[in-house]
């Protein structure tokens, strides 16, 4: 990390005497760790007032609560965005009014906004790179509410440590979180577990998805099928990986329906998939990323587009 990034960056939280905390829209669990584990640093390392903003997430409420604030508060406040590659997704366009936005994230730099901008491609997530920051001589002094919900963001965007963006760095920061007197196993229940309709809804994906002669899997959830399952399009959105480690699944797409849009969800076991994300209004890594289609036809494309990647 650039020095005068860090000092930048410190200088601005000490010179603000409240600070707002944005992240992207439908946010998963290194979103929203991120987010809280940063308002939690801040808090109790520098004695500000720190703020949470964003919709609440069913299921991952367990993290915390976002915070709901007056427009005025902006105009005066430092504002951090954290996991958003571009100012479309970012979860309270609020930030805008802000007199210094600073940007941390992981993914690729689709689109530059603010003041600073930290951006770091080789992080496994948003949370490691805030862990990173705020280790001073190779400690970790940092609450443990802290510490439980950065290590929720590092666990979720790593797939408990099993997906290729794991490295060395990544267990090093994991274990220094870890030396907190927080419960992981707790996390783990909360952030894995599956209700009844959520099971049946992913045996029906199982019973129905389609797969291209390449290896393309695909499942569209419209919102008439979500209705008869029960389920909302946050649950539907997160059996995206029911299709990964089937046999000859290269690539696996899951359709969500959103009004008259659709939200997309990619991942890869291989092959880089963001070019085809980045097409079709989205973006994200090489072996995971969204987009938004306005309709079937448009989502058939995007199958084709992935199918010409293999």
């Amino acid at each position: 990390m650039n020095t005068n990034i860090k000092e930048n960056i410190l200088n601005k939280i000490e010179e603000f005497d409240s600070i707002i905390i944005h992240r992207h829209v439908n946010p998963d669990p290194d979103a929203l760790g991120s987010q809280l584990g940063l308002k939690y640093i801040l808090e109790t390392l520098f004695q500000k007032k720190v703020y949470v903003v964003g919709e609440e997430v069913k299921g991952l409420d367990f993290l915390g609560k976002m915070d709901n604030i007056s427009d005025d508060l902006f105009k005066k406040s430092l504002c951090f965005v954290l996991d958003t590659a571009n100012e479309e997704r970012v979860s309270d366009q609020r930030y805008k009014d802000s007199p210094c936005v600073i940007k941390i994230d992981h993914h690729p730099d689709r689109e530059q906004f603010g003041n600073i901008s930290w951006v770091d491609t080789s992080f496994s997530s948003t949370s490691e790179m805030i862990s990173y920051f705020f280790t001073f001589d190779g400690d970790l002094d940092i609450p443990v509410e802290a510490a439980r919900s950065l290590y929720a963001g590092l666990i979720g965007d790593t797939g408990r440590f099993q997906y290729s963006n794991t490295n060395s760095r990544t267990l090093h920061y994991a274990s220094l979180l870890l030396k907190h007197s927080f419960d992981p196993q707790e996390i783990f229940t909360n952030m894995y577990k599956t209700t009844l309709v959520e099971s049946k809804a992913k045996g029906v994906l199982l019973s129905d998805f389609m797969i291209t002669e390449n290896g393309v899997a695909w499942y569209h959830f419209d919102e008439e099928k979500m209705k008869s399952l029960s389920i909302d399009r946050t649950q539907a959105s997160n059996l995206v990986n029911t299709m990964a480690n089937i046999e000859g699944v290269n690539i696996w797409v899951l359709f969500v329906q959103d009004g008259d849009s659709y939200r997309v969800r990619i991942r890869s076991s291989k092959t880089e998939i963001n070019s085809v994300a980045n097409k079709y209004n989205g973006g994200g890594h090489p072996l995971a990323s969204g987009a938004t289609v306005k309709n079937m036809e448009e989502s058939f494309k995007l199958v084709e587009d992935l199918d010409k990647l293999l």
